[in-house]
């Protein structure tokens, strides 16, 4: 397929492995991600063809076409250095070299790769565009060329805008653009508050030391000692198998193993009967730079809670309307608070249910990505 890097394209550049982040690497196509179905869209409606491209953990390039979308796993070089933002590739700086994207997204915030691809790409005079994910480093003097020299920067919430704004960023070239929900896959059908077995809380992430699953499960095991009949599920990958014995250990310990649930990596097609089925999401980590969760259970009638000062959830809730935004030391008893009262469960969900229609659904979102894409490269829509 190496005819297929000679067509003008859109490509949307992860210039890292998935394990960095803590997702395996086959799980990547199967995973339902709104920006690539939207970016899809766009090429295609603008006349071009669209990639997504990744580091790998093999020792060729591996295609994989799923949904009609490209992926492209470009060898990890250098094995010794692993993490995000220490990853090299020798066959992807060479991609650059021959055959560079016609318009380029960078999908991370700094790391040495993502400043060489783009001194190749300003070097080839070609433009660039930087998608901040979640991880805002301090900035140094290596990423703030990286970020001054970008056409543009994408990042989803206003606290992000202000802090690159602080960087020296032109206000023109930044862009908030939050994440979306399909409603076709997430929505409130058949949703119940209260159920007479007892209430379920959820917990949709990775399972990771940062994500602070633990501190959900040990939440959990204070609100159950007030609400014996409630039940918690954790959905997502292991990605620190140590992490992963700390939870269970504690669950063991505690004696609650019947009332938490481990089920694993679910693809996104899977998750909406969960979310809809549970009367809150628990989001406890301390830093989160959006929570795309919190609008996924928000669009299927959940109120989501998390910590008050963690970032993107003090943008996305509003606190005692849609949702929770509590403190470590008292989330137990506000959820508990909340569960005991089914009508003002039952108020919060309905208001997610249509914040999510107003402020971040699919199409408003991908009429964002649009303007973004066409401010920053305007030839994009004149090939043919």
């Amino acid at each position: 397929m190496e005819f297929s890097l000679k067509i003008i394209m859109l490509s949307l550049i992860h210039p890292f492995t998935p394990e960095s982040c803590g997702v395996d690497e086959s799980d990547v196509p199967r995973f339902w991600i709104p920006i690539f179905s939207q970016l899809k869209e766009l090429a295609s409606k603008m006349h071009t063809s669209f990639e997504v491209v990744f580091l790998g953990s093999g020792r060729a390039r591996r295609e994989i076409v799923h949904n009609g979308l490209m992926f492209r796993f470009y060898p990890r070089a250098l094995n010794h250095l692993r993490g995000f933002g220490r990853e090299w590739s020798v066959s992807l700086l060479k991609r650059m070299l021959i055959s560079p994207p016609k318009y380029p997204l960078l999908y991370v915030p700094s790391g040495g790769l993502a400043y060489a691809i783009a001194l190749i790409l300003k070097a080839m005079r070609r433009r660039y565009l930087v998608i901040i994910g979640g991880y805002v480093p301090e900035a140094g003097k290596k990423q703030l060329m990286y970020l001054r020299g970008a056409t543009g920067v994408v990042v989803q919430t206003r606290k992000q805008r202000d802090i690159f704004l602080g960087h020296g960023v032109s206000p023109a070239r930044i862009f908030v653009i939050p994440n979306s929900v399909d409603s076709l896959l997430f929505h409130d059908a058949n949703k119940s508050y209260g159920l007479l077995e007892g209430p379920r809380l959820l917990y949709v992430g990775r399972l990771l030391p940062g994500k602070g699953v633990l501190k959900a499960v040990e939440i959990f095991f204070e609100v159950q000692k007030e609400l014996p009949g409630a039940y918690l599920e954790l959905i997502g990958p292991a990605a620190d198998q140590k992490y992963l014995d700390r939870i269970t250990a504690f669950i063991e310990d505690k004696r609650i193993g019947s009332k938490v649930g481990i089920l694993g990596s679910m693809e996104h097609s899977r998750l909406q009967p969960f979310f809809s089925g549970a009367d809150l999401l628990l989001l406890p980590s301390r830093s989160e730079s959006f929570g795309k969760v919190l609008i996924e259970a928000m669009a299927c009638g959940t109120p989501p809670v998390a910590f008050k000062g963690s970032g993107g959830p003090d943008e996305v809730i509003s606190h005692g309307v849609d949702g929770l935004l509590v403190g470590p030391e008292d989330a137990a008893a506000r959820i508990v608070e909340l569960l005991k009262d089914p009508e003002r469960l039952k108020e919060m969900g309905l208001s997610g249910v249509k914040k999510v229609a107003r402020e971040f659904s699919y199409e408003m979102v991908r009429g964002m990505w649009e303007r973004a894409l066409r401010s920053s490269f305007p030839a994009l829509g004149q090939a043919r």
